[in-house]
């Protein structure tokens, strides 16, 4: 991460919608990627708990904007404008819930890793995940996922 990147914070809330929109619309998810150790995997579960919130806000805005199209077709009108924000809303939940989705197999891959023997270096040594050790378990066949109950 560059250093800029913190000194371009929002001001308000409408600057971080408009940031966070334009973050979606562009479409570049970012790359799945091994959690090295029990610190990342923190940083990935509140980035996790971020994408939910944002999901949440964009679902409510989706609503507040389908409210209004219906208001405007009880009184015989049609706003382009509500229709095509009701369409970036939708590709803004499509695109927050694939970001969501990429956040939680990481976070399922480094639970699988730390399951399957290494619990003693992740919680006793806090030792660094080594290049060797960066085996997607999700594709090896015969290896047990474990899933969260939902």
């Amino acid at each position: 991460m560059d250093l800029e990147q913190f000194q371009n914070q929002p001001k308000d809330d409408a600057e971080m919608f408009a940031l966070l929109m334009s973050n979606a619309l562009e479409g570049v998810h970012m790359k799945f990627e091994f959690i090295r150790c029990w610190e990342h995997r923190k940083v990935a579960r509140i980035y996790l708990s971020g994408l939910r919130h944002v999901i949440k806000f964009f679902k409510a805005a989706q609503k507040v904007s389908k409210a209004v199209i219906a208001e405007n077709k009880k009184l015989g009108k049609i706003d382009l404008e509500a229709i095509i924000m009701l369409e970036s809303l939708n590709l803004c939940v499509d695109y927050y819930k694939k970001e969501s989705r990429i956040t939680k197999d990481m976070l399922s891959e480094y639970r699988e890793y730390v399951c399957s023997g290494h619990l003693i270096d992740t919680f006793i040594l806090p030792r660094w995940r080594p290049d060797e050790e960066c085996v997607d378990y999700r594709t090896l066949p015969g290896v047990f996922m474990f899933k969260k109950p939902r």
